[in-house]
């Protein structure tokens, strides 16, 4: 049996497609730290900002981190969808989301913190 333990955290949620704000805290947390660690780095150009050029963790890379003395691994991915919409408002073929994996053990220490 598989020990880990696999939350998903999507760039877009609701009906409406709105911005996770979870997912921004976080993407903002691991351009802080994975810069040092990912092999794979993307650059975005931020505007109005002290720093005009972000770097983060490019898609499909992990990164090995730590909380509260426990082991996770954080990674960031993207599924591109093949499907053809007819909408006046057409809905994005992309979709990003990060993944944090922990050893089931830990499950409590990480779900209530």
């Amino acid at each position: 049996m598989y020990p880990y333990i696999q939350i998903t955290f999507h760039e877009l949620s609701g009906e409406r497609l709105k911005h996770n704000e979870t997912y921004k805290v976080i993407q903002t947390y691991l351009s802080a730290n994975s810069s040092q660690r990912a092999r794979k780095l993307k650059a975005e150009v931020v505007k109005d900002s002290q720093t005009p050029l972000v770097l983060s963790m490019d898609d499909n890379q992990e990164i090995v981190d730590e909380f509260n003395g426990v082991k996770v691994w954080w990674s960031a991915n993207h599924i591109t969808s093949q499907s053809q919409s007819f909408s006046y408002y057409p809905a994005s073929n992309e979709k990003r989301f990060l993944t944090l994996t922990f050893h089931k053990m830990h499950r409590d220490l990480i779900t209530t913190s």
